[in-house]
């Protein structure tokens, strides 16, 4: 048995991982164990979702008070406890100092020191460390590289001989975290320690919509650049030291080498997604029946299926049409059924439960809660916004929607022409209509989708297999070395 530790930091990535978790799992040959590294919204339905399936799961730093939880134990997710330097902001106000001596220390002297959150990221090291050699782990997959502190685990794994693979959810170039960050202060080239960052390590700047901007906060980026374990494309996801890249396309991989990815790390395996597709296609008949009438739908009609995306205007987006997340999701869901002649089935991003939105049903559409993997293949057409699971439906070669409401404006399906995208309502309005009512149309864009569909994933049911050869593979280079 070997030992696999899959670290979480986000909801997203749990969604993607778990299927593959329970793969290796099921395998025999794997304990995987789930590392969740910080507190996040949805934490306690995803540990409750790795209990279900019994996984094992234990607990980092980041999340609050909490080392290692058994399945029948669930989190209490609260504020995370200041660290050192927010206690020191804390005691250098209780001095009651004159202000220009109190702005001086707080603003010029106290964040050239915390610069060296180097200290913050080694005791990150230290635990990584510790808890790889105490769990005998053997191997490190990754749902990303290149986000949040990931690099220390690459780090740490290589220290001890362990190989890493990443096993990513989605893929994206420098426009994406741009997009992301471009209207945030800490991402501006303002202040000493960005303008230091930058000065001294410019591959992680980049001018985008007028604004010069940082990857991360130049704290931040000391402190990996000192540390060694910095990205050699700070703006390009999964841009690290993995020794392997596990893709689930040709088109995926086509994408990261023109981000500069290296080809000798990036290998073509398809996922466990994939196999799912493969087995519901397989049966597809028979799963659309059972799924209808589990939502006391007709089995005759074709199903029009939507990935609502997430609340992005939380966070400012003042491209959009709407000023909240509700009125979008209003208009979206009316839109849709605008549409006669379809079953109206809805899946959810992993960010949103059932609770938060079942009252869209009112509207006569049926939220489905079985993972979005299952359900895709059965649908018709497919409507999403700039989604990563977009390429799953190309796969399956079904005409897709992709209403961009954010005008995030993302390349990543320019050229596929089964892939629909605008990002006005009435051509979405438009579009949605003429895809269901037209047949001709409707063939059209169907034919061409199937043309794309073998170069965004091969439905063959032996991803796994190949996903399997490639882990041991990079186990085995490195058993040989321990």
């Amino acid at each position: 048995m070997r030992n696999i530790l899959i670290p979480i930091h986000t909801n997203t990535y749990l969604a993607g991982m778990l299927p593959l978790a329970l793969a290796l799992k099921k395998s025999g040959e794997f304990v995987v164990i789930f590392l969740f590294t910080r507190d996040y919204p949805t934490l306690q339905h995803d540990v409750q979702a790795c209990a279900k399936e019994t996984m094992t799961v234990c607990f980092g730093m980041g999340v609050n008070g909490i080392s290692e939880l058994g399945s029948d134990h669930i989190p209490k997710v609260g504020a995370k406890a200041p660290g050192w330097f927010g206690r020191l902001k804390k005691y250098v106000g209780l001095l009651k100092l004159p202000s220009l001596l109190f702005s001086l220390i707080f603003h010029r002297i106290l964040p050239a020191i915390r610069a060296w959150e180097i200290f913050e990221l080694s005791r990150q090291v230290r635990f990584v460390r510790g808890f790889i050699i105490n769990h005998e782990i053997s191997l490190l997959v990754l749902p990303s590289d290149n986000r949040y502190d990931l690099a220390a685990y690459v780090k740490v794994a290589h220290l001890e001989h362990i190989g890493v693979v990443v096993v990513p959810q989605f893929m994206a170039g420098p426009l994406e975290w741009a997009e992301y960050v471009w209207d945030k202060p800490v991402y501006q080239v303002n202040g000493f320690l960005n303008r230091m960052a930058i000065t001294l390590y410019p591959r992680w700047g980049i001018l985008h919509k007028g604004h010069s901007l940082v990857a991360l906060p130049g704290d931040q980026i000391l402190a990996r650049e000192l540390l060694g374990i910095a990205p050699p494309l700070p703006w390009v996801l999964h841009s690290g030291q993995a020794d392997a890249i596990a893709l689930e396309s040709d088109a995926v991989r086509d994408y990261c080498i023109a981000e500069g990815l290296a080809s000798d790390k990036l290998v073509v395996t398809g996922s466990v997604a994939l196999d799912s597709m493969f087995d519901v296609m397989s049966a597809r008949a028979h799963k659309k029946a059972i799924l209808c009438r589990k939502l006391g739908l007709p089995e005759d009609l074709p199903i029009l299926l939507t990935a609502l995306p997430p609340d992005s205007l939380y966070m400012g987006r003042p491209e959009c049409d709407f000023k909240t997340y509700d009125d979008l999701v209003e208009f979206w869901c009316r839109s849709l059924m605008s549409v006669q002649g379809y079953n109206h089935i809805v899946v959810l991003h992993p960010s949103v439960s059932y609770e938060d939105l079942k009252h869209i049903e009112k509207y006569g559409l049926k939220i489905v809660t079985e993972r979005t993997m299952n359900i895709i293949p059965l649908c018709d057409i497919f409507v999403a916004s700039i989604s990563s699971v977009i390429q799953w439906a190309i796969a399956c070669a079904i005409p897709v929607l992709n209403y961009d409401v954010y005008r995030y404006r993302y390349t990543d399906y320019a050229n596929v022409p089964g892939v629909l995208t605008m990002e006005e309502q009435q051509d979405f309005i438009d579009e949605l209509i003429k895809l269901a009512s037209n047949s001709g149309y409707y063939a059209k864009i169907k034919e061409s989708q199937i043309g794309a569909s073998e170069r965004w994933g091969v439905l063959d049911g032996k991803a796994y297999e190949r996903l399997h050869g490639l882990l041991d593979n990079v186990y085995q280079k490195y058993k040989k070395v321990r």
